[in-house]
């Protein structure tokens, strides 16, 4: 008897050491989305990967028979099941409690606008089946890797434009971009101006150039893509109602000869500086610039630049920390630590804002006092302890803007921008002036408001 009990005990503890987790077929699976979603996607370039969480809720580890995408092979949809890329895996192992990654991406084929793929993950465990949907919205887009311009070119908004590498207009050749274009950069990529660009957008059709990154936790991130640079050969260059943002440098203006006119343009989020110059001239009319790592605007070695009607704001707040002016204009570059004087400065400053969260946002900067350096500034609201000999001009009052965290410059009705505004100067250039960056008729009522936005009842 002792002997059978003896046995019995060792077979117990056999069967005890031997034993595993029991796995199941069967268990509900959850999931941490019923679709995975891609936005829109650019034809014939990838998209980003998105990331579906399989959980096993369950007391039980699950076997799960067969994890396979519908559409298979022939499928625009790619996966990754659990770090291994394929389609298609079986006996997958799910412990109880635990969760697995699947990553889904897609390429969406070349189609005439927009079009919609799907497909779905399915999930087999014996008789029961799960299902998860894929989703991808796709845009034709006229794809730019290496373009040079050599003669006259329109882009029109029939298509976005998508620029991978760069884009150049070559010397004598030009680049119209029309009404409503959208213009799409990768990474670093930029457009190289040697001839002529003219941005022609308009007040109900704005022309955009943005990153390719359609997310929309990118759509405000700034050093996306590389810029618009216009090279000293470069003439005939006019920016009009667009928007320019998510780049390093906005537009760079290097010794132009001719003046390169911005009117009611929206240059924000970018890493560097909205508009950078360099011993040239730049006219900015009712303009929003915003949003910059250093400098709103920085130019350097003379040149000639007038600022009217515009708002130029900064309190950038993406992981570094600006020290320098929101306006710096110098007639000069510093060589060991001296300033060297290049050619003279002119400036004027009408009609605009000028305000951020440094205690200076406003550096005229001659490299000797009086040296071939003049200005001008009028009916403004400026941010500065320099003490500039100023006409009718607020300084140091808050501009009371709607919502700074949503990047939203309007003006309320108790700013002290509100009325100041120099009427003669927007009844002497209408084209320019005369409407504000919301379209709103800045002498509607008489008393136009200082900066790019006229204040409008609620």
């Amino acid at each position: 008897m002792k002997h059978k009990i003896l046995y019995i005990i060792l077979l117990l503890m056999s069967l005890i050491s031997c034993h595993k987790p029991q796995s199941q077929t069967g268990v509900q699976l959850a999931f941490s989305t019923d679709t995975v979603f891609f936005d829109t996607v650019f034809t014939q370039i990838g998209s980003a990967t998105r990331i579906l969480k399989v959980y096993n809720t369950s007391a039980n580890d699950a076997i799960i028979d067969h994890i396979y995408l519908a559409g298979g092979n022939g499928s625009d949809f790619r996966l990754n099941i659990n770090g291994v890329p394929t389609n298609s895996a079986t006996n997958v192992y799910l412990p109880a409690h635990d969760s697995l990654y699947i990553f889904a991406e897609v390429t969406v084929q070349p189609n005439k606008g927009y079009l919609v793929k799907q497909d779905s993950i399915i999930f087999e465990q014996g008789k029961d089946v799960q299902t998860v949907k894929l989703l991808a919205i796709g845009w034709d887009v006229f794809l730019v890797k290496k373009l040079i311009i050599t003669s006259d070119t329109v882009w029109n908004s029939d298509r976005p434009v998508l620029i991978w590498y760069y884009a150049a207009i070559d010397r004598g050749a030009s680049l119209t971009i029309t009404r409503g274009t959208q213009v799409f950069l990768h990474r670093f990529a930029g457009i190289h101006v040697f001839g002529s660009l003219r941005v022609a957008g308009a007040a109900d059709c704005t022309v955009v150039f943005s990153s390719d990154r359609l997310e929309n936790d990118y759509k405000d991130i700034p050093g996306q893509w590389g810029g618009i640079v216009l090279y000293p050969t470069a003439y005939n260059n006019s920016f009009s109602w667009c928007q320019i943002k998510n780049g390093i440098v906005g537009i760079s203006v290097d010794s132009v000869a001719d003046t390169v006119e911005i009117d009611h343009c929206q240059i924000i989020h970018q890493s560097f500086a909205n508009v950078f110059a360099n011993n040239t001239n730049v006219n900015i009319y009712s303009s929003l610039l915003a949003d910059a790592g250093w400098y709103n605007i920085a130019a350097i070695n003379g040149g000639t630049y007038k600022l009217l009607g515009s708002t130029i704001a900064n309190y950038y707040a993406w992981g570094t920390i600006r020290t320098t002016p929101a306006v710096t204009i110098t007639n000069y570059y510093i060589r060991n630590n001296q300033p060297v004087y290049v050619a003279p400065a002119n400036i004027t400053i009408i009609n605009t804002i000028i305000y951020g969260n440094q205690e200076n946002e406003l550096m005229l900067s001659p490299a000797e006092p009086g040296q071939n350096f003049s200005y001008s500034i009028s009916h403004s609201l400026l941010k500065t302890n320099q003490g500039y000999q100023t006409t009718a001009t607020i300084i140091n009052q808050k501009p009371m803007f709607t919502d700074i965290g949503k990047f939203d410059f309007t003006i309320g009705s108790d700013s002290p921008a509100k009325d100041k505004a120099d009427l003669d100067i927007i009844s002497s250039m209408p084209g320019y002036l005369r409407y504000d960056l919301n379209q709103a008729d800045r002498l509607a009522d008489g008393l136009p408001d200082i900066g790019a936005y006229e204040w409008q009842q609620q």
